[in-house]
């Protein structure tokens, strides 16, 4: 049925598109400003003290807020203990190592799944995660089948030295490997109930890190953690909300955020607290090393070399410039196949004590 009034004013349909194209590019210039305004806000991020102690002090309420804004379950709201039992089997053994797929308790029903391996000798070993990154899984970071970008990763830690856990998380992967589902989907609901994927995933970590360092065969003070693209990222969040990582090595996930600000790993009102700088200075004192691939081709080197810069500041403002490095090697989007990322590892956190 026709509802129009015959004898009121009518116009063409598209009449009023020039305003709402200009109502769209006020919008943008808005941002454009706040933007350019949050570059300052986050020049208040306090990176310089008059000593590491009073620094680390300083850490501690920004950690506080950095788990706040991530929200649920690092944000102290209440949690459920965990309702599951531990699972390990051992699937394997190899000159290297004897390997173990393990199923952790972290709150309810979930459980952490990865694979963990302790190397052949007499420990206690010091232990290292070794975190996949988009698309990724424990077997690929393993070497337990070809994989394009992760150079053996897991078992280039071993060869060193070092009890290795390589954890699961949900960061999408082929129907081959398991079923179906939404990451940002799954991001959203989270964030509507309080929490997100990366509180609830660094949780996870923390309640792996929780059982491995309680192990006879695993050296109690602390793990080192490396990670690629979103293993990078999931690297620094995790050694930014846990002082336990005690080495920290990012590779090819430190850019600039506001150009590349995926939906998951972004939160309420961050481009004003908490970009990648900020996360590093949470990590800092702790030794930290971050790379990229000068050939990646997901992610444009460049602007990490910013940010590269930036965190060489913090660094070098507190006198510990050796415990911090940033190498842009001759590579694509992978972990880097030569020696500096774990020989950073080797001199900062040896596998042993001696």
């Amino acid at each position: 049925m026709n509802h129009r009034h015959s004898g009121l004013f009518e116009e063409d349909r598209c009449e009023g598109n020039p305003f709402r194209s200009v109502l769209l590019e006020q919008v943008y210039a808005v941002l454009a400003q706040r933007r350019e305004e949050s570059h300052a806000r986050r020049e208040d991020f306090p990176t310089s003290s008059a000593s590491l102690a009073s620094y680390e002090e300083a850490m501690q309420s920004q950690r506080q807020e950095l788990k706040a804004m991530l929200g649920w379950p690092l944000d102290g709201s209440p949690i459920s203990a965990p309702e599951c039992e531990l699972m390990e089997m051992i699937v394997g053994e190899d000159q290297l190592s004897t390997i173990y797929r393990m199923q952790i308790p972290v709150l309810g029903p979930l459980q952490c799944y990865g694979l963990f391996f302790l190397p052949k000798g007499n420990g206690p070993f010091r232990l290292v995660i070794a975190q996949h990154g988009g698309t990724g899984k424990p077997e690929e970071v393993a070497g337990f089948f070809d994989s394009a970008n992760y150079n053996n990763l897991a078992r280039r830690v071993l060869e060193r030295g070092y009890a290795v856990f390589a954890p699961q998380l949900l960061l999408t992967w082929a129907d081959e490997f398991g079923p179906k589902y939404d990451q940002k989907e799954l991001d959203i609901a989270f964030k509507q109930v309080g929490g997100s994927m990366a509180s609830l995933q660094v949780y996870m970590i923390q309640r792996a890190l929780d059982h491995l360092l309680q192990r006879k065969d695993i050296l109690p003070d602390g793990a080192a953690m490396v990670g690629l693209s979103y293993g990078g990222f999931y690297t620094l969040a995790t050694a930014a909300c846990d002082p336990r990582i005690r080495t920290v090595i990012s590779s090819c996930f430190i850019n600039d955020r506001i150009r590349y600000g995926w939906s998951d790993w972004t939160w309420f009102n961050s481009a004003n607290r908490f970009l990648d700088r900020e996360f590093c200075a949470l990590v800092c004192p702790r030794p930290l090393y971050l790379e990229v691939g000068a050939r990646d081709q997901l992610f444009d080197a460049s602007p990490a070399r910013a940010v590269g810069k930036a965190v060489h500041v913090i660094y070098e403002k507190l006198g510990i410039p050796d415990r911090f490095a940033f190498v842009e090697f001759d590579g694509t989007h992978e972990f880097n196949p030569g020696d500096a990322p774990l020989d950073f590892l080797v001199k900062h956190c040896p596998p042993e004590h001696h």
